[in-house]
């Protein structure tokens, strides 16, 4: 039997740590760190805690797909 990913629902006008994030997407720390530091991917920091918001997260997955471009 072959396990497929579920479908995920990212709301635009939700808020996101970014332990969740990645957890919700499935990504490593390091992906979103690039995402972050190549600015492609927009974020919050407050003190030690990174937000997200959902809408930056479509646009950045939008941003990297097969066709776009994929530095981060």
């Amino acid at each position: 039997m072959t396990d497929f990913i579920q479908p995920t629902r990212i709301e635009p006008d939700g808020i996101y740590l970014d332990g969740d994030a990645r957890l919700l997407l499935g990504i490593t720390d390091a992906a979103m760190t690039r995402g972050r530091r190549s600015g492609n991917l927009r974020y919050s920091r407050h003190g030690t805690t990174i937000l997200y918001r959902g809408e930056w997260l479509i646009e950045w997955l939008e941003l990297t797909s097969v066709g776009g471009r994929a530095d981060g």
